[in-house]
């Protein structure tokens, strides 16, 4: 073989980093190697080497890469804060000291250096653990190799000591440990438990124990553990990262996940994991601007690079920053291009973007380098018609068909398949799909209807003597908003379109600002209303105020926007009291449709959870139809109503009427909305590029011996005749 020239270094670099990527840590390290035979003073090659390390338990190994990077660039703050990682998981005072003492000589910013000082003193914080009969030197050696890398040598000497001291919560923890990382998570769990019953006050063991259940996405189980260890140990920087973690995957506790990074981050604001899972935490909240600043934190702190990257595309294309997102997916593809998720990423902005062409390219080759990545299929074909020969459906049906398959991927390949039997006219194979994906949202996100209904009775007994008209909020901004609510797939986004057509109007999407900052002061922190009248004016205009700040970073030069939050219904009348020249339009379309449509389809983890039971989704819209009537006679003429089948029949004249009751002047316009370019960020995307069509109308009839249960569930009058 012919020896390496520095000018093929670059592309190797990126050949490497690709591996790396793909999870193929023992080719990326060797091509690694060969790179430092050429150029031993690479320190961006001795950093990823480290990463390796680091990643398959070689904490030696990771220590002398990074020495030698941090002679090269003892400046650079994703080395040292690699190197305090290692060095917490290696749990060494004197090893920690002597780091220490380095770092307060190197060219490094002074608070840095007291951050990575403060993280060590208060990880230090693990509980005591006895090691019972069991000789400490013995004990000492499992620990060494797990920390080494040898899990099966580590697990071998520790399976041995179990058996002869089966009482010894710590030895039980290092098999635990070990077996986890020879992929064996039955195992694993049997002692993660063992070790947690042997010694409650083994604060270490849960938070390893809790980790390792939001990595089987147990998030609820995770969540008992990590409090406890949070608890025991209020220092434990890692268990707080976790934690943040467990509440940030069941989708329903932003507030409790954000409260946990934050204290994870007073440990160590430097904390390359808890900004990056804080970033993502952020986009999952609807808050991009802020994933932005922290997913760049992450990325200096020594995050990894192409995650953080990614995280930081997604949120500039969710705040509205689409240019800077393309390009920097474009740089992301350049350094590695086999990442799979970057495609995902790229296509998934085109598809919002209305260009269905690059969106098919990007997420074909997205599900080239990922073909057993479940959501990647669903989002792609959530605006994409296969056709029935197309080699995704037999693709699909084979992982599908896995029984391994996690319960998050059946439902997303659930979803996708439904999908695809429908637009291939293979409308008897529809719930063979529908169905278990349904019932498998439903595992993972179990939910209780009664929620809801005790909602809007507290809204319906809070606000029922209220007389909003009588009372001005003084401070509140002078902003007219115009807000489109309604059930999900009701219309919503059809009518918002119509709407965005308008010289002056600006198409939101789903902001939710007002709503939420306007709850958060409406309530008490156990969930009751406070009495309006007693609310004070300037609490009022400061959540008001707040809402008005987000709506004018994300779109400074609007003149009208829309907000197409469908859950504003809600509280029409606090909104409208503190907004009056704020839009109200309520939509609705015929139940069996708009509730079949949501049944077909998965939402954003977390949200409309009633929507994976048919018998939930009737309730539901009876909850819709009695708080909107609520509001109706509440607040009479705050509000236009517009049925999408109506819509559908009328276009023209209904278009003018809900122009005009948005207040705004006719513009021809308004009719050809399917020409309008603006981003659409819903499920409907495909939709509102097209002209008005009526296919989707009755397309129930075509399900009814399936939808037995939503039938009896609204009521009388909603079954279809049956023949005589």
């Amino acid at each position: 073989m012919l020896p390496l020239s520095p000018a093929q270094i670059p592309r190797l670099f990126k050949e490497a980093r690709a591996l790396e990527t793909a999870g193929k840590l023992d080719q990326a390290r060797r091509q690694y190697e060969a790179i430092l035979q050429v150029d031993r003073n690479s320190a961006p090659t001795l950093f990823r080497l480290a990463e390796i390390d680091f990643k398959q338990g070689r904490y030696d190994s990771a220590l002398g890469h990074l020495d030698r990077a941090a002679a090269i660039k003892p400046d650079e703050h994703a080395i040292w804060g690699l190197q305090a990682r290692v060095l917490e998981r290696i749990g060494d005072p004197d090893r920690t000291r002597a780091f220490l003492d380095r770092a307060k000589r190197a060219p490094l910013p002074r608070e840095f250096v007291l951050a990575m000082q403060s993280a060590f003193s208060n990880s230090r914080a693990k509980s005591k653990t006895s090691t019972g009969t069991a000789p400490p030197e013995k004990i000492r050696q499992a620990i060494a190799l797990l920390q080494s890398g040898d899990a099966a040598g580590a697990a071998r000497l520790a399976g041995a000591l179990r058996k002869a001291h089966p009482d010894v919560a710590i030895i039980a923890d290092i098999l635990a440990n070990a077996q986890a990382q020879l992929g064996q998570p039955d195992a694993a769990e049997e002692n993660f438990r063992a070790a947690v019953a042997l010694d409650a006050t083994y604060a270490e063991a849960r938070a390893n124990y809790g980790r390792f259940l939001v990595e089987r996405k147990k998030h609820e189980a995770a969540i008992g553990q990590l409090r406890e260890a949070v608890r025991l140990a209020p220092k434990m920087k890692r268990a707080w990262v976790a934690l943040g973690m467990a509440y940030a995957r069941t989708n329903r506790m932003n507030g409790p996940a954000a409260q946990a990074f934050e204290q994870a981050l007073k440990i160590d604001a430097h904390d390359p994991g808890a900004l990056l899972e804080y970033a993502r935490l952020m986009l999952q909240d609807r808050q991009p601007e802020a994933a932005v600043g922290l997913a760049e934190r992450a990325l200096s702190a020594g995050a990894d690079p192409m995650d953080s990257r990614l995280c930081r595309a997604r949120a500039l294309a969710d705040s509205g920053r689409v240019d800077d997102a393309l390009a920097e997916l474009a740089g992301v593809l350049e350094e590695w291009p086999t990442c799979g998720p970057a495609y995902a990423a790229r296509g998934a902005i085109h598809q919002i973007a209305g260009d269905f062409a690059a969106s098919r390219a990007d997420f074909r080759r997205a599900l080239e380098l990922m073909p057993r990545n479940a959501e990647t299929y669903r989002v792609f074909l959530a605006t994409e018609k296969l056709a029935a020969d197309d080699p995704l459906i037999p693709q699909m049906k084979a992982l599908f068909d896995d029984p391994a398959l996690p319960d998050s991927d059946r439902a997303s390949l659930g979803f996708a398949l439904a999908k695809a039997m429908e637009d291939t006219r293979q409308h008897d194979e529809v719930f063979t799909y529908l169905r278990p994906a349904n019932d498998a949202m439903r595992r993972l996100y179990p939910y209780d209807i009664a929620e809801r209904v005790d909602l809007f009775a507290r809204i319906r007994e809070a606000f029922g003597t209220v007389d909003f008209a009588a009372r001005r909020v003084e401070g509140a901004p002078a902003i007219g908003p115009i807000f489109v609510a309604g059930m999900p797939r009701s219309g919503t986004t059809l009518v918002e379109q119509i709407i965005a057509s308008h010289s002056r109007v600006t198409g939101g999407g789903e902001l939710d600002y007002v709503r939420r900052e306007l709850h958060a002061v409406l309530t008490t922190p156990d969930g009751a209303f406070r009495d309006w009248n007693a609310v004070p004016d300037a609490e009022l205009a400061a959540a008001a105020q707040r809402a008005e700040a987000q709506m004018r970073r994300r779109f400074p030069d609007a003149d009208v926007i829309t907000d197409k939050s469908v859950q504003t219904y809600s509280l029409i009348g606090p909104i409208r009291a503190v907004l009056p020249d704020a839009r109200f339009v309520v939509v609705h379309r015929d139940p069996r449709d708009c509730l079949l449509s949501m049944y077909k389809n998965q939402f954003t983890p977390g949200q409309h959870l009633h929507s994976y039971s048919l018998k939930d989704l009737a309730t539901y819209y009876h909850l819709f139809r009695e708080i909107v009537a609520f509001w109706r006679e509440t607040c009479p003429g705050w509000f236009h109503e517009i049925r999408y089948e109506d819509l559908i029949a009328e276009p023209e004249a209904q278009s003018r009427a809900l122009i005009g009751a948005c207040g705004l002047e006719w513009e021809d316009a308004c009719l050809n909305f399917h020409q309008n370019t603006r981003r659409v960020d819903t499920l409907s995307v495909h939709q509102v590029r097209q002209p008005i069509y009526r296919s989707s109308m009755k397309a129930w009839e075509r399900y009814a011996d399936e939808l037995g249960e939503l039938f009896e569930a609204l009521g009388e009058g909603y079954a279809p005749a049956k023949e005589a």
